[in-house]
């Protein structure tokens, strides 16, 4: 029985997309500060420390001005989390919005969607 046969050939596809934002939310009752590294084949191309209140959001705008195949590591004093920003994007998509998320457990998440009309 084969299921989802060609979904394997996107991931493998090297996708360039434009960041839009990153968003993080920190859902816990403590403020933390959030390391965050974007990078593009194996470059770092942007990085920055943010300080986030409890139970507050902050958003970066447009970390990077070119189109790219992007990864996003995210980093708090306690765990790190990375993730291909192409994983977000469907055929079709130029540009994503990433949004990590430390829940009220104190638990890292990268979420994201891709978009086909990028905002400028």
């Amino acid at each position: 029985m084969v299921f989802g046969a060609g979904c394997s050939s996107q991931q493998d596809q090297s996708t360039e997309l434009s960041i839009v934002e990153i968003e993080i939310e920190n859902l816990t009752a403590e403020a933390i500060t959030f390391t965050v590294d974007v990078r593009s084949e194996g470059q770092t191309v942007y990085e920055s420390s943010q300080f986030v209140s409890a139970n507050d959001a902050v958003v970066i705008e447009q970390p990077v001005n070119e189109p790219g195949d992007y990864t996003l590591e995210i980093a708090t004093p306690e765990q790190t989390a990375t993730q291909s920003l192409s994983l977000f994007a469907d055929e079709g998509d130029s540009c994503v919005l990433p949004v990590v998320r430390l829940d009220q457990g104190g638990v890292l998440h990268i979420e994201g969607r891709g978009y086909s009309r990028c905002s400028s």
